[in-house]
């Protein structure tokens, strides 16, 4: 590459795959930016080297931390002193606030870190925010104004503006119209921002999650068992939950055997409203595997690359694709999705080669259970993905196009 190279900083809250399968979005774009000849920093909470990344700046969250040790001295019996104000003020945020998990102190310490970084680094001309959490996308805002530098605001999950508050909502407009560039990860997530904040429809492009092609996963054999595996690898929270499809499978199971078990490996959230006494009886009739925590990510992908079936669950959005789709999609087994009808999850599909079969989270139990005994009937043989969605979904175009976005963005 001709001339000295690029220079951008990102700004993620996890770095870390292991942590938060998010993270593998932004490290697979800098890989192919790297080699585009970007130089990148990368200002994160939680993280592990990326060959990728020029530099890696770790901002503790020093709250996160103090909440951590706090519950562990609970747990073993120990008599715990006093919460400093600063760490009040964040539980009540949470709580009272947000409701939900926003490192607002984090914000503040990364803004001052990476403020700090752009000083020592003077080719840096723009940062690349990763929602979610919010906290990084407040970094990139307060970076712009404090540094005069180019914000490419990053939403590789759409804010669910359903479950959000009005402080939640002005912070979403404040940041919709100072970014220099809104990157959706969906075409419906784009319509929205287009839709909803007008004045700015011209800032928004779509960039979407997607696979990197040195990273390919495939099917592997499936070990011998008696009853199929239906697994779903991945948390649920916010209304992302199974509870129809353990319905539709407890129903199929009253007319007679069915030859098949759930399993549902990740955490359970904030307001994923699971329905316990169901999860409960079907876990004690054997036919309902649920580990409700985070499990390596190794262990997660080769579960996945063994089942007979994969799941995606996205039954509360219509425009959100799951970043599993498209690793699911590689793998090539069948896949069963509950979601609502018209959604990006079932339009990708229908274009991806894979056979695959929607229950709709607006359908009955009975129409449910039919849709799943159908697809049952599938073979479990790995399907190849077509040539749209190897050239659609592939890191290298896409990074690329995030480059065209980032000097467009300097100009």
């Amino acid at each position: 590459m001709n001339g000295p190279p690029k220079e951008l900083l990102t700004v993620a809250y996890s770095y870390d795959p292991e942590k938060a399968v998010g993270a593998l979005r932004p490290r697979r774009l800098h890989k192919y930016l790297a080699r585009l000849g970007y130089r990148i920093h990368v200002l994160a909470a939680e993280a592990v080297p990326n060959p990728s990344d020029a530099s890696l700046t770790l901002v503790a969250d020093e709250a996160e931390a103090f909440f951590r040790m706090r519950a562990a001295e609970r747990k073993a019996g120990r008599r715990t002193g006093w919460v400093p104000l600063r760490f009040q003020a964040e539980a009540f945020l949470k709580k009272f606030v947000l409701k939900g998990y926003f490192p607002f102190l984090w914000a503040v310490d990364a803004s001052r870190r990476a403020a700090e970084t752009v000083k020592a680094n003077r080719g840096i001309g723009a940062v690349i925010s990763t929602f979610p959490p919010l906290a990084n996308h407040l970094t990139g805002m307060e970076l712009k104004r404090r540094c005069g530098l180019r914000w490419i605001a990053d939403y590789r999950d759409p804010m669910n503006t359903e479950l959000s508050n009005p402080i939640v909502a002005f912070l979403e407009r404040e940041m919709m119209h100072r970014a220099d560039v809104i990157v959706a990860n969906t075409a419906h997530a784009g319509d929205d921002y287009r839709r909803r904040f007008p004045r700015v429809a011209h800032k928004v492009h779509v960039i979407t999650n997607g696979f990197d092609p040195d990273d390919r996963i495939f099917a592997l054999p499936l070990p011998e068992r008696s009853a199929r595996v239906l697994l779903h690898a991945g948390a649920m929270y916010h209304g992302r939950n199974a509870n129809l499809l353990v319905h539709a499978l407890a129903h199929l199971r009253e007319r007679g055997p069915a030859p098949a078990m759930l399993s549902l490996i990740g955490p359970v959230g904030y307001g994923a409203g699971l329905d316990e006494a169901l999860y409960q009886r079907a876990v004690a009739e054997g036919w309902l595997e649920l580990i409700p925590t985070s499990v390596p990510r190794a262990e997660a992908q080769r579960r996945t690359q063994e089942a007979d079936a994969l799941v995606i669950l996205q039954p509360q959005s219509v425009r959100q694709i799951p970043s599993k789709l498209f690793e699911y999609i590689l793998i090539g087994r069948p896949i069963l999705c509950l979601v609502p009808r018209a959604s990006a999850v079932e339009e990708v599909l229908q274009r991806s080669g894979v056979p695959f079969t929607c229950i709709y989270s607006d359908d009955s139990v009975p129409s449910a259970a039919e849709r799943l005994a159908r697809f049952l009937a599938y073979p479990n043989d790995a399907t190849p993905a077509s040539q749209w969605f190897l050239e659609t979904f592939d890191a290298r175009p896409q990074a690329a196009y995030l480059a065209s976005l980032i000097e467009g963005a300097k100009q």
